[in-house]
């Protein structure tokens, strides 16, 4: 056993020094065979003594949305956000007509929250699109207060919502 471990030790002592020596390496920090082994302290010296000649320089972040310098939306979020809005928009219409208050405030109140969120997500792309949707929230908020009135109010909010989603589509990053 004590042999494994430091037949271990010098083939991750190796793969460090190897490491340190090639400038096109970044170095790791997952060197898990020496975590059974306590390594001697000249061992961390010389592991020390080999990172200074390497820079460190952090990995760059992936992520599956598009920077806020890109100017455009993420595909996959738009499709998962907007569609629950113009369905909820459906609903209330729906709601309203035979008359279920209780359904057509419960859907409009998930329809706003979706909306200012959608705002949110299309602001750093389409700002004129977000100015259009957080109106569209602020008027179906004032509607829902006045069920079964507030039809109007209720009819300029999907307006506004169709022209926000219109242009917020624009603005969506290339597939």
């Amino acid at each position: 056993m004590q042999g494994l471990r430091l037949v271990l030790l010098s083939v991750v002592l190796a793969g460090c020094t190897s490491a340190a020596a090639s400038p096109s390496v970044a170095p790791t920090t997952t060197a898990t065979p020496t975590a059974t082994a306590a390594p001697s302290p000249s061992v961390a010296v010389t592991a020390t003594a080999a990172a200074p000649s390497v820079p460190a320089t952090p990995a760059p972040s992936v992520s599956g949305s598009p920077r806020a310098s890109t100017a455009c939306l993420d595909p996959n979020q738009f499709g998962d956000t907007a569609p629950p809005i113009g369905d909820a928009l459906q609903g209330i219409d729906a709601a309203l007509k035979v008359p279920d208050l209780v359904s057509a405030r419960q859907l409009a109140t998930n329809a706003v929250m979706n909306l200012r969120t959608f705002a949110v997500f299309a602001s750093s792309a389409q700002p004129a699109a977000a100015k259009l949707i957080r109106s569209a929230a602020a008027d179906l908020d004032k509607a829902k207060a006045q069920f079964p009135g507030g039809l109007a109010l209720l009819a300029q909010a999907e307006a506004e919502w169709s022209q926000g989603i219109l242009l917020a589509e624009r603005a969506g990053c290339p597939a």
